[in-house]
């Protein structure tokens, strides 16, 4: 949605959208919660998170749940101390050992590496239960 006189939009309302054209690309194994604020973001930014943090809902479904195995994909967005924060989690069995994003991986991560340097955000990994991928921007 276009804020009134400005190129901002609502990131959460295209976060929202993400979350749910990925519900209707998996499988009825993999359920996506979503818990997005609204958070106003110049709508450039905003596209280039949205289209990060769909790569990372695609891997999740993708990659988290082998031989069929069901699951959940969470996706949380909110302001933070002048940073826009995007989360995606999964409780699927994790990254494989020595995993470090961008770094020889698939195309996908090396996409979504570079779509963060672009914005000035950075990508943090976390692996235990489940894979944990936070997105970090500058944000107002």
């Amino acid at each position: 949605m276009q804020l009134a006189g400005s190129d901002e939009i609502d990131l959460g309302e295209v976060l929202v959208g993400v979350c749910d054209g990925a519900r209707r690309l998996s499988d009825d194994k993999v359920t996506i919660v979503a818990d997005i604020q609204p958070m106003p973001a110049p709508a450039t930014l905003a596209h280039t998170l949205a289209l990060a943090t769909n790569e990372l809902i695609l891997n999740a479904i993708r990659h988290a749940f082998p031989a069929g195995r069901g699951g959940t994909v969470r996706v949380d967005a909110r302001h933070a101390d002048g940073e826009l924060v995007v989360v995606v989690s999964d409780d699927g069995d994790g990254l494989p050992d020595g995993f470090a994003p961008g770094a020889g991986h698939g195309f996908g991560m090396q996409l979504v590496t570079r779509l963060m340097q672009q914005v000035g955000g950075t990508l943090s990994v976390k692996n235990g239960a489940g894979a944990q991928f936070t997105l970090t921007a500058p944000g107002g």
